[in-house]
């Protein structure tokens, strides 16, 4: 039992010396991170999540001292003369109070703290993956004191790595198997550690800023993934079955990580999955020993091997080669085989020297034209973004119009400029490197500026349709001495072979006007097309053929202006003689026009019918009117009261044939033959005493 008790203090004085190591370094990389580079939070954030694992084994190591003495003292008492009085008897083995209080720990607390554990990592691992940053918002000046965040990452990975694989060690034995935990926890503050200094290391030695502006990515994923290993872990502590007095591994407690803290179990378990394959002990052989007992060696061996090899390289015919060593440079070297320094002491810049380069300016071509130098242009294509307007002079028609007002052109067009590298120390002192995908491209955006400043200078010398229809070759001579020149001037070691005018066309914009100008013309057209056919259908319709309805629309015209000469000759007070002779061919005409319409058998002929059918019953009607009223005159002359009594009786019999009509007696009513009006001057009812 002094064994287990001193056991479990050592567990103890580990627990809380590694929550000392993750306090230490968690808070180094946080006051780092707020204060000087804000991109290691992340790590600072995750380290300081492994102190409270430290914690729980420090409190139940703890735990297990209290229970060890407790055990100690029941046997103690137990085997005490005291045990054997009667008054004693059971007191000492009843009283489990810190054993009961560390079986609640293994139960309850350490489940608790790896499911809390495990929803923080997750939650931390998506607020890091939705604050990521990308490249382009990366500082271009990299991290503030890099070399600083580059030892504290390497020291304390390997302090962490260390500590981890001494708490790894002692948690072989059963003892301290919860120490695995914390070995775990000390793996991940190496891992950590590891990220930062290799992501600063590559910003200091290659120029290279991708794994530190993904570095918010990369410890999202691995939190969220650790986090979901302890869920998972709680889980199935749930339903693992346990025997009497055993306690199960805590949820926070990594598997993964506990491999990289003992790799050695994991070629262990390698080893009995090939012993198991294989039917016999693979493992025990001479070669197998042999091999796992210099496998670092050769790993290392294989490490230094390739690291040797980066003192060879190898220039093409087609390179010209840069030796750069110590920020010095050592001369241009030709095609061939190459030994120098390994990297980083030395490298070799190469330049494809011999090899057409080239540059554009003004508009890029699209991918599948990249190869060609006949593509097409259309002006509505939706061309890559980059369009360059140039300045021009207007067309000659336009001048020939007196259109020469100080007004000028603009056109888009794409310059193709190839050249050389002669001298490949000049081009490589031209600028800085760029990106490590593409080193030349600074260089070649200088080129390119120097060579649209030029081609604006001399293309506004030129007119727009000379450039439409392409430059001459003095021009583009012209136009390559400018350019050579251009290049010389700031020493940029290259030799412009030639110049090549790819395409030019208006400015993109002037496509949509164009075409909605070509689109009007088609749409007036139509209009008018539509309108022509509707008036062939109108005259057709009117007149029986289009034709015959143009001739009677002319003779119709010839008619209004007979009419109107007319007119004008009886306002002028015209001998009688000239208005007859003018008046008669009025006539002879309209009696022709009119025939003619009939003639043509169309609906202006139905509606010169029908009026002509309506103008008799018009008349026909008031000729009978006329006969109608001559009779009744004759009557009434003939017999005038007679006449006006039996009007006066046929106008009453119409007015009361469908009113009720009251028969009363006639000396009741008196008539007014004169007036034609009927006085009533006795009451209507019957006198009294009598009957209705």
């Amino acid at each position: 039992m002094a064994a287990d008790h001193v056991s479990y203090q050592r567990a103890r004085g580990i627990s809380l010396l590694g929550l000392g190591l993750q306090l230490t370094f968690g808070i180094v990389l946080l006051l780092y991170s707020l204060f000087q580079n804000p991109f290691t939070l992340p790590a600072a954030v995750l380290v300081l999540l492994g102190a409270p694992i430290w914690i729980a084994l420090a409190l139940v190591f703890h735990q297990h001292v209290l229970e060890r003495r407790e055990s100690e003292e029941a046997a103690a008492f137990r085997e005490s003369e005291a045990a054997a009085a009667s008054v004693f008897e059971g007191s000492a083995t009843d009283v489990v109070v810190q054993a009961s209080r560390l079986q609640w720990m293994h139960k309850y607390l350490l489940p608790a703290i790896g499911l809390a554990l495990g929803a923080a990592h997750v939650g931390v691992g998506l607020w890091l993956y939705s604050t990521r940053i990308g490249l382009s918002d990366f500082p271009e000046e990299g991290p503030p004191l890099a070399g600083l965040a580059l030892a504290i990452g390497a020291i304390g990975g390997l302090v962490a790595f260390i500590f981890a694989r001494y708490a790894a060690g002692m948690a072989k034995e059963r003892t301290w198997l919860l120490l695995n935990g914390g070995a775990a926890a000390a793996i991940g503050m190496t891992l950590m550690g590891a990220l930062i200094a290799v992501s600063h290391f590559l910003v200091n030695a290659a120029d290279s800023i991708w794994l530190l502006a993904n570095f918010r990515l990369i410890v999202g994923v691995y939190s969220v993934l650790l986090g979901a290993e302890m869920v998972l872990n709680f889980v199935l502590n749930l339903y693992r079955p346990r025997s009497a007095g055993e306690f199960l591994r805590p949820a926070f407690d990594s598997r993964v990580l506990a491999y990289v803290a003992a790799p050695d179990r994991l070629a262990q378990s390698i080893s009995d999955a090939v012993n198991y394959q294989f039917g016999f002990g693979v493992s025990s052989t001479w070669f197998y020993r042999l091999l796992s007992r210099w496998v670092l060696v050769l790993l290392g061996v294989m490490l230094l091997i390739g690291w040797l090899m980066t003192s060879f390289v190898v220039v093409s015919p087609h390179e010209r080669g840069l030796m750069l060593a110590g920020g010095d440079n050592r001369g241009v070297i030709e095609p061939g085989p190459v030994v120098k320094a390994p990297w980083p002491f030395a490298r070799v810049e190469r330049f494809p020297a011999t090899a057409l380069n080239d540059v554009r300016v003004g508009l890029p071509l699209r991918e599948e034209d990249e190869e060609r130098d006949d593509a097409a242009s259309l002006w509505a294509t939706d061309d890559p973004p980059g369009e360059l307007l140039f300045v021009v002079q207007p067309s000659a028609g336009r001048v020939a119009d007196g259109g020469d007002d100080g007004s000028y052109a603009v056109a888009s067009l794409t310059l193709r400029v190839l050249f050389l590298i002669d001298d490949v120390e000049s081009y490589f002192l031209l600028a800085q490197d760029g990106p490590a995908d593409d080193r030349d491209a600074i260089r070649q955006e200088l080129l390119t500026g120097l060579a649209s400043s030029e081609a604006t200078v001399f293309l506004g010398s030129v007119r727009f349709d000379r450039l439409i229809a392409g430059l001459d070759p003095s021009q583009i001579q012209l136009l390559r001495s400018r350019v050579q020149r251009r290049f010389d001037l700031v020493g940029a070691g290259v030799r412009v072979t030639s110049v090549n005018l790819i395409g030019a066309s208006p400015p993109k914009d002037a496509a949509v006007a164009y075409e909605s100008s070509v689109a009007s013309t088609d749409r007036r057209a139509s209009a008018v097309q539509a309108a022509r056919a509707e008036a062939e259908s109108i005259l057709t319709e009117a007149a029986g053929s289009a034709e015959s309805a143009r001739e009677i629309l002319s003779q119709l015209e010839r008619l209004e202006g007979l009419e109107g000469e007319l007119s004008a000759l009886r306002r002028a007070g015209g001998s009688a003689a000239e208005v007859d002779s003018l008046s008669s061919r009025v006539d002879e005409l309209s009696a022709e026009v009119t025939q003619r319409i009939v003639d043509s058998g169309g609906l202006a002929a139905g509606i010169l019918a029908q009026a002509r059918g309506d103008r008799r019953e018009i008349a026909l009607e008031a000729l009978g009117d006329v006969f109608r009223s001559e009779g009744r005159l004759a009557l009434y002359r003939a017999a005038p009261q007679v006449y006006k009594t039996e009007l006066m009786w046929r106008t009453l019999s119409r007015a009361v044939r469908q009113n009720r009509v009251w028969i009363v007696p006639d000396e009741h009513l008196e008539f007014d033959l004169e007036q034609l009006e009927i006085q009533q001057t006795l009451d209507i009812a019957p006198p009294s005493g009598e009957e209705e």
